[in-house]
């Protein structure tokens, strides 16, 4: 009766935290949106942090996680303490190499039959998380770029982060995998959408003791590390993609006019805001939440079947938007 009641309460406490993060996320994609209409986009360095200034299409198109927890909390932790000054000699990628090996210790923890280590393994991989949007703020301090949310391509640093992201990605799916394939789910278990639900032909997908083969497993896990890594590639290329449309510098009153309306279109706002949740730092979020309540395998069910065709819609509505966005504006 005890384990019963501490369970409910623990349903409980979770659904509240949920419906406080969700109000949280909707309230401040609210101020966004407002603000968004009332501003163009710049590069100015002056002023303190601020989530909604100045605003690039880097910071618009970031899940929620990041640029309404995890930046703020770096930010915020590098003013107080002024990390970036007083350890001056630790750079970006110091901190982007550190965060692989944190990564690999929660991938280990994910992989365990206790619920508790992979909860333990969760929240480690958030703070990991943390130092992901800590690197750039460090970077940002270190060359004098103030809060400008804006990826520098040619650098070493872009290349350096963007292996450690990879690296830290990979170290989680494995996690997922080897937890997955140790301990598969039951036959009924194995498909939530109704119109998947397999014919019962005893081949192939299920072992003869009524649990889901380790290969299906491993496949599961695997597509999903392909959507996370595509949808990372895809998030990044169209941020390139919209900055150079709407981020760019103009000369000519009337362009820029177009330029500002482009911005300030319904259309523009709606694909910039499914971004956000559909990036791969997105995912990666939900699926830690997956992991956090017990539900992997669902989870990497439901994105087998849905994840992609979200995806590739996506890549469609933006592609579509982008070229009508360059032709109104004339670049």
């Amino acid at each position: 009766m005890v384990s019963l009641q501490a369970l409910r309460k623990d349903k409980n406490g979770l659904y509240l935290f949920s419906f406080i993060i969700f109000v949280y996320f909707g309230i401040m994609d609210i101020i966004l949106y407002i603000t968004l209409q009332k501003s163009v986009l710049n590069e100015k360095k002056n002023g303190s942090f601020s989530p909604f200034r100045p605003l690039t299409v880097k910071l618009l198109m970031t899940d929620p996680v990041d640029h309404y927890i995890l930046s703020p909390v770096a930010e915020y932790f590098d003013e107080i303490t002024q990390f970036s000054h007083v350890f001056y000699f630790i750079t970006p990628n110091m901190i982007s190499f550190s965060h692989v090996f944190i990564a690999i210790i929660a991938g280990k923890l994910i992989a365990s039959d206790s619920l508790y280590n992979r909860r333990m393994g969760v929240l480690i991989y958030q703070f990991r998380c943390f130092l992901d949007a800590f690197d750039g703020v460090v970077y940002r301090a270190h060359v004098g770029a103030g809060h400008i949310y804006k990826s520098h391509r040619s650098s070493l640093g872009y290349l350096v982060d963007s292996v450690c992201d990879i690296s830290g990605g990979t170290a989680l799916c494995i996690g997922m995998a080897v937890y997955v394939c140790r301990y598969p789910p039951l036959k009924n278990q194995q498909d939530i959408l109704p119109w998947t639900k397999p014919v019962e032909n005893g081949t192939g997908n299920t072992k003869k003791n009524g649990h889901v083969s380790s290969w299906m497993a491993f496949w599961r896990t695997f597509s999903f590390g392909m959507l996370l890594a595509i949808s990372a590639f895809s998030w990044d290329k169209t941020v390139e993609r919209f900055s150079g449309v709407l981020q760019v510098p103009i000369s000519d009153a009337q362009d820029k006019v177009h330029q500002t309306e482009a911005l300030h279109l319904t259309s523009t706002w709606c694909i910039i805001w499914l971004w956000r949740i559909v990036d791969g730092q997105a995912l990666m979020q939900m699926v830690l939440i997956a992991v956090f309540i017990d539900k992997i395998w669902e989870f990497l069910t439901f994105m087998l079947y849905v994840g992609w065709a979200v995806l590739i819609g996506m890549l469609i509505l933006s592609e579509i938007q982008i070229r009508y966005l360059r032709e109104k504006v004339r670049i």
